[in-house]
């Protein structure tokens, strides 16, 4: 077969079937006219179409119809060991394609980094895609705001955009910090400390205030010396515990903001000698598929990604599809998974 054999055009269909090329575009694109075809016309472009091997241009329709299909996926931290190996983002991810390939979307990631304001905002109005999903953007940042003064359709996973306007989805952060918390309390721990994630991120600081509010309803007394702000990715957790088990009183819970914290906790609590969790009890939170992989697995807090990033992108097709979409903030309910990094208080 030769390799410039040109594709058929509508210009070719149109010949064939002997109507105009307008008439073909109307039938094969949908373009936008009141021109009545007959049945009988509409089946001979058809059959003339089968016959010429016509693929209709996907973009050439997009123009047509002012829709590509197509939704866009930022995320507010971006990089390859976020956006791929993190199991946070991941989950997220296959949500949204899920729902996206159910509804007949395509999904674009976009890689770039926000820089704000008008600096970079024209690639995410340039009509590649219909509209955007925001994941996780920090507090601190102007994407949400930014995106929907350019009137894009926008959903946010794992945040709310409800100041701007905006629909969201995510796990309710404050149930599932207190769940954690009552599971280490109905131990009998008392000494229980908290690493926090990233405290520009809207979920760290209602994990540590549920942990504060979880303590003063039992009765304890919330020490400062025990709440530690870390990352995340775990990265600034080994001094962390360090610093809480050279305190005088030291620990003998630990809640932690995610699941890479508690797991790099269990590595330095165990480095320095302690078993877990006879010396020290720990929760994490999203129960990642690792939680279940190390010794002793670990127990946390579920998080249902998948269902967060999936209701996320189906109130942004609602909206690209023209339905009416409260600009609230839905909240999915995070259940404990108790594994084998808890156990009841034992006197040292």
């Amino acid at each position: 077969m030769s390799r410039d054999k040109k594709a058929p055009t509508l210009s070719d269909i149109a010949a064939c079937a002997g109507v105009s090329p307008y008439t073909v575009s109307v039938v094969l694109n949908g373009s936008r006219s009141n021109t009545r075809v007959s049945s009988a016309t509409r089946d001979r472009i058809l059959e003339a179409a089968a016959r010429l091997k016509y693929h209709p241009n996907a973009m050439a329709r997009g123009l047509v119809r002012r829709r590509t299909h197509a939704i866009g996926v930022l995320y507010g931290v971006v990089g390859a060991d976020v956006v791929i190996t993190n199991a946070y983002s991941s989950g997220v991810l296959q949500g949204i394609l899920s729902a996206a390939a159910e509804a007949g979307y395509c999904v674009t990631i976009y890689t770039d980094l926000w820089r704000g304001g008008q600096e970079n905002v024209a690639r995410y109005r340039d009509g590649r895609t219909d509209g955007i999903l925001v994941v996780a953007p920090q507090t601190n940042s102007s994407i949400v705001p930014d995106l929907s003064s350019l009137g894009i359709f926008l959903a946010v996973v794992s945040s709310t955009g409800a100041p701007y306007g905006v629909p969201s989805v995510d796990v309710d952060d404050f149930q599932g910090g207190r769940l954690a918390t009552q599971h280490l309390l109905e131990l009998g721990h008392t000494r229980i400390a908290h690493l926090t994630g990233n405290l520009n991120m809207q979920s760290a600081p209602l994990r540590r205030d549920a942990y504060c509010a979880a303590l003063r309803d039992a009765g304890v007394e919330v020490r400062p010396e025990y709440i530690l702000e870390t990352r995340y990715d775990g990265e600034t957790v080994d001094a962390a515990v360090q610093a809480l088990m050279r305190l005088p009183e030291p620990p003998t819970a630990l809640f932690a903001g995610n699941d890479t914290i508690a797991l790099a906790a269990m590595q330095t609590a165990q480095q320095l000698g302690l078993s877990i969790p006879e010396d020290l009890s720990l929760v994490g939170f999203d129960d990642t598929p690792a939680a279940s992989l190390v010794t002793p697995s670990l127990s946390s807090v579920q998080q249902p990604l998948q269902q967060i990033s999936a209701e996320a992108t189906r109130l942004l097709i609602a909206q690209i599809e023209g339905e009416t979409v409260a600009p609230d903030c839905r909240l999915l309910a995070p259940q404990l998974v108790v594994r084998h990094s808890t156990a009841p208080f034992r006197a040292r």
